[in-house]
Parts: C-alpha cells; structure tokens; sequence
C-alpha cells in the first residue's frame, strides 16, 4: 500500500517529466521562430507569396517598370546636372513618368509583346 508520500512523489515525478517535455518543444518552437524572423527568409517569404500570386506579381512588375522608365527618364532628360531647377523638374518629370508607365503597363506590355 503506497503511502500519502509516494503517491505525492509519483506526482511530482510526472509534473517534472511533462515540464521537461514542454521546455524541449518551447524551445524548438522559438528556434523556428527565430529562423522565420532573420530578415533573408522573411524576403524569401515575401518573394514566395509574390509568385504564388499572378495578380501581384502583375501589379509588382507594372511598378518596377515604372520606377526603372522613371529613372532612365529623369538620368536622360537632366543628365548630370547640378542646376537645383533643373534637378526639381528632373523629380517632376521622373515622378509623372513613373506614375504614367505604372497606371498603363498593362496596355505597355500588349504593345512590347507586339
């Protein structure tokens, strides 16, 4: 017959041993977690959704198209020039390119795809 003393030994055996069972999966969870967090996999993730999604991947391209044609606009139509009017309408005119490709890249791509 088991005394009041074992059977409350027994039970703190077991607490212990589900204690120990819950650190190791603690700390696996926050291993995982870590990993999810390092910059390199939360752009790989970000990367991942922006293929899976055609619609995404449309709208991302159609406004890296129009950062790109901005740019080369503004590099084009100011050149290396230090005049600060000439550079504000260099931002101008970069903005409105920018903003004119990207509204109308669906239409651009028809026309590159001849």
């Amino acid at each position: 017959m088991k005394t009041e003393t074992d059977r409350l030994g027994e039970a703190i055996l077991r607490m212990e041993e589900k204690r120990n069972k819950e650190f190791k999966a603690m700390g696996g969870q926050m291993e995982e977690t870590y990993q999810s967090l390092r910059p390199i996999n939360l752009i790989k993730g970000i990367l991942r959704e922006i293929s899976s999604a055609p619609d995404i991947e449309k709208g991302f391209m159609a406004h890296l198209l129009g950062i790109g044609s901005g740019l080369i606009f503004k590099r084009v139509v100011i050149g290396g020039s230090h005049n600060p009017l000439k550079n504000l309408f260099g931002i101008l005119a970069q903005f409105a390119t920018t903003n004119l490709v990207t509204q109308n890249a669906g239409g651009l791509t028809v026309v590159a795809k001849g």
